[in-house]
């Protein structure tokens, strides 16, 4: 699966927590080549299927043994996000609040907000 949605989170998310493949904030982030660039799992797997250097200075990757970035996922997972995800809506200044994107209205829908490392034992008991 790529990445999380910049849309799932609260607040901006730095450039640096974005997969340079998929632009989306990472999911299970693997360092993947001596630069310890970082990328998504699934991300870097499907790319590696076509291409054997790395996205970001096409240097070789030899080794598939990627390490785990655990300090990149940490940060990651300590991120607040919505229960549901939401955006801008683009009639609004940048200042609005964001509104819900779905088929149920806004109001009907659940309005937790919590670290995105928490966000499944939220959604076993979500409404």
């Amino acid at each position: 699966m790529e990445g999380y949605k910049t849309e799932q989170f609260v607040d901006k998310i730095d450039d640096n927590l974005l997969c340079p493949i998929c632009h989306d904030v990472l999911r299970d982030p693997i360092m993947s080549c001596e630069e310890g660039h970082s990328f998504c799992r699934y991300c870097i797997g499907q790319w590696l299927r076509s291409v054997d250097r790395c996205p970001l200075d096409n240097s070789l990757i030899e080794d598939r043994n990627f390490s785990r970035n655990l300090t990149v996922r940490g940060v990651i997972d300590n991120l607040k996000v919505y229960c549901h995800p939401q955006r801008e809506d683009k009639n609004h200044n940048q200042e609005s609040a964001p509104v819900d994107v779905g088929s149920i209205d806004a109001a009907q829908k659940c309005t937790w907000i919590g670290k995105l490392g928490t966000l499944p034992k939220h959604q076993q008991t979500c409404p």
